[in-house]
């Protein structure tokens, strides 16, 4: 469950900022092919991803995750 919510949020905070994955990619020092894998549900972010990418968007871990609106 949590995969897909990460996958549906992370695609959600990045085309509100208008941000392509390579951008978002430059701003966080994380690989496109990651964060792209993570928007398609083929790979699962680590913790401390999860905590960089939170702190970018301004959201926090459980909103990313999906444990809270």
């Amino acid at each position: 469950m949590f995969i897909n919510k990460l996958a549906e949020r992370l695609r959600e905070l990045r085309q509100e900022k208008c941000i392509s994955i390579k951008e978002l990619s430059a701003k966080t020092g994380i690989s496109p092919t990651a964060i792209s894998q993570w928007e398609n549900n083929k790979r699962v972010a680590n913790i401390d991803s999860i905590i960089l990418l939170a702190n970018y968007f301004g959201v926090s871990v459980g909103y990313i995750v999906g444990v809270e609106d």
